[in-house]
């Protein structure tokens, strides 16, 4: 019985559960130090300028690093455990919808439509790298904020694939196990006390 209502949960799935798979885990550690070494850097860098809007602009953009932090690390408190058991009726670490034997893509020299969406997905990844270098290179405000929306709406197209990829069961995840991600957390929350700036929201650098 616990079988049967673990796979009707399973087929239900939509889009991929509240859940911080390997790969997130990963990133997200990763992102954790780069945060931490931008506010420290800006911090100091900031000290050194003689000019006083130059220290305020620097020391703005540290703080919105130390606030990604934050951001960043309430992630690493997500009960995987629970999400799980929620999404799949299970705890078991493998995420992926099932595929009914009739939507199987045949295993042949051909590319199937499992290969026509992944190749789609993957084009639009490097579309989000070529428009991030062009908005993070352009001069023009006006040009700058179209861009910027084109980025926004091809990273939404991307996930939109990969959502679809899910949904068919093209996509399998793992999730991370509970104990790394309260590893994680608690390794990360002591590097706070590196911060060099006092907890508080940061003003706009406009």
């Amino acid at each position: 019985m616990q079988q049967v209502q673990s796979m009707a949960n399973q087929q239900q799935q939509q889009v991929p559960p509240q859940v911080i798979t390997t790969k997130d885990c990963m990133y997200l550690k990763d992102e954790l130090s780069w945060e931490l070494l931008a506010m420290k850097k800006c911090s100091e860098l900031a000290k050194q300028c003689t000019d006083p809007e130059i220290r305020q602009a620097i020391d703005k953009v540290g703080h919105v690093h130390q606030q990604h932090y934050m951001r960043i690390l309430n992630h690493l408190q997500t009960n995987n455990e629970l999400a799980m058991q929620q999404a799949t009726g299970s705890q078991t670490q493998t995420i992926q919808n099932p595929t009914p034997a009739n939507q199987q893509p045949p295993k042949t020299p051909e590319m199937n439509d499992r290969d026509r969406l992944n190749d789609v997905l993957t084009m639009e990844k490097y579309l989000t790298d070529s428009f991030n270098a062009a908005v993070r290179e352009a001069s023009h405000p006006a040009l700058h904020q179209d861009q910027l929306a084109i980025l926004n709406e091809t990273h939404q197209c991307q996930y939109e694939l990969f959502e679809l990829m899910f949904r068919k069961g093209f996509y399998k995840m793992e999730a991370e196990q509970q104990p790394k991600l309260d590893q994680a957390f608690q390794q990360f929350s002591e590097y706070k006390s590196q911060f060099p700036y006092a907890t508080q929201t940061p003003t706009s650098l406009q």
